[in-house]
């Protein structure tokens, strides 16, 4: 069999490259000769929805109901995840605020501690910024933000949250493995 034959028996009938090997993917680097996937392999790739959670020095508020979710995209070990959440009823938790549950866990190296983007709305306070911060090897964004240019950044905390609360929000960080 030639290699263009071989390369046109890998795709399906819907058109789709399927490599019939366990752990095979994409070997990026032309000088690997080695049978099994290396660095320079790309055989990871998924896309999925996760549920973002409210927190509460750690706890989940009693009470709190919202719309929350959230989908994500994984490429090796880069993932991309995005959420909304739209709080109806705050509950009874208090404290720092944080949104746990990210689909998977950070690198444990804090060099790669990430920070998103986020877009808040009806909050009771009233903030110039909003940043998610993500834990070293955890699934949990501390949320910190700032009332002034002047002022840096600190914890939000319930008493910054309100019932009708939304935020959108998106992280990109390396996962650990």
């Amino acid at each position: 069999m030639s290699n263009a034959q071989y390369l046109a028996s890998l795709v399906n009938s819907s058109g789709n490259i399927v490599i019939p090997v366990a752990n095979g993917g994409i070997v990026f680097n032309n000088t690997n000769t080695t049978a099994s996937p290396t660095s320079t392999t790309q055989n990871d790739y998924e896309t999925g929805t996760w549920t973002p959670a409210c927190y509460f020095n750690g706890s989940a508020s009693s009470g709190q109901t919202g719309s929350f979710n959230g989908f994500y995209t994984k490429v090796g070990n880069s993932v991309v995840a995005t959420g909304k959440i739209d709080i109806t009823n705050l509950g009874s938790g208090t404290g720092n605020f944080t949104i746990i549950g990210l689909p998977f866990s950070a690198n444990s190296n804090s060099n790669f501690r990430a920070t998103g983007t986020m877009f808040w709305s009806s909050t009771a306070s009233s903030f110039v910024t909003i940043v998610p911060l993500l834990t070293t090897s955890g699934t949990t964004l501390e949320i910190l933000g700032a009332t002034s240019a002047s002022n840096g950044l600190s914890d939000l905390t319930n008493s910054n949250l309100n019932n009708s609360t939304s935020l959108r929000f998106a992280i990109s960080y390396i996962a650990s493995f």
